[in-house]
């Protein structure tokens, strides 16, 4: 077997990059030839970002094996046994799912949303393939984002849910309003030297991390993570004009991994370099 070729029984190959918080675990599956056999812990929603079709079988009261066409989402309940084979020069994504903790509902009388119970597979979806692909170049990443890694497995997973036909129902507070969403906000403000994550903020607003993320989009007209990016890019920026703090400690300070991290995120919030505003170009 070749570096680029593995096989897993039971969970991912350990070449896998792993990602998980608030319910959701990302798993970017690498390239070569994947041959794949576990039975679902809880719901899982895969994406075929192969130029090829792979062969999916899955085992429950209503078997399937079939050819799952690139681009294609398929979704599996728990308990149902899975077996994926195929080669890709691509990097695939699986997204493990635990409803109690990332997709209950706040405000239906039962408490939680009703999930497929069987396998079901689809045809393309592209936007949930570019969603998989900005996903996977995140987690490879020396220095994932949280938030913002958190953002697109929501996305991923509305996506799939609308495909199921059990997209979650809409917010019925007054979201442009609600007062918890104000309260994660002047959290986030009070703590933008901390590790921050949309499961965090949620709890502080007493809302499921999906929930939450529609709710807080609604109300503020941005994602948790552009908004929490931008507050620490403001504070930064105040910090460089008004004192004479080293840049690296600036950084570690308003939440950035390193100097470089700060500097790369300036520059596409503000178009605008740490250099640059100490030496006075917002003043």
């Amino acid at each position: 077997m070749t570096p680029a070729e593995h096989q897993a029984r039971q969970r991912p190959p350990p070449s896998a990059f792993e990602w998980g918080e608030g319910g959701l675990r990302l798993i970017a599956m690498p390239p070569g030839r994947a041959v794949v056999s576990f039975t679902a812990e809880h719901h899982v929603l895969g994406i075929n970002l192969a130029q090829g079709a792979y062969r999916v079988a899955a085992g429950s009261d209503r078997p399937c094996d079939a050819l799952l066409p690139a681009g294609g989402l398929c979704w599996l309940p728990p308990g149902v046994d899975f077996r994926l084979d195929g080669r890709s020069a691509a990097w695939g994504l699986l997204l493990e799912v635990d409803p109690e903790r990332a997709m209950r509902s706040d405000t239906g009388p039962d408490g939680g949303i009703p999930c497929p119970s069987h396998f079901i597979g689809f045809t393309p979806d592209a936007p949930a393939a570019a969603l998989a692909r900005l996903a996977i170049e995140h987690v490879r990443g020396a220095s994932p984002d949280p938030l913002y890694v958190e953002g697109l497995a929501l996305a991923i997973l509305a996506r799939g849910l609308r495909r199921t036909g059990f997209e979650q129902p809409p917010e019925r507070s007054g979201r442009h309003d609600d007062p918890r969403i104000r309260r994660a906000m002047d959290f986030a403000d009070a703590h933008l030297g901390e590790p921050l994550s949309v499961a965090r903020l949620a709890e502080v607003a007493g809302m499921s991390p999906s929930h939450f993320a529609r709710a807080f989009k609604a109300r503020s007209g941005m994602a948790v993570w552009a908004f929490v990016q931008e507050r620490r890019c403001r504070r930064a920026r105040d910090l460089l004009i008004t004192t004479d703090m080293p840049i690296a400690e600036i950084a570690l300070e308003v939440g950035f991994f390193d100097q470089p991290h700060l500097t790369k995120t300036l520059r596409t919030v503000m178009n605008v370099t740490p250099f640059e505003l100490r030496r006075g170009g917002l003043r």
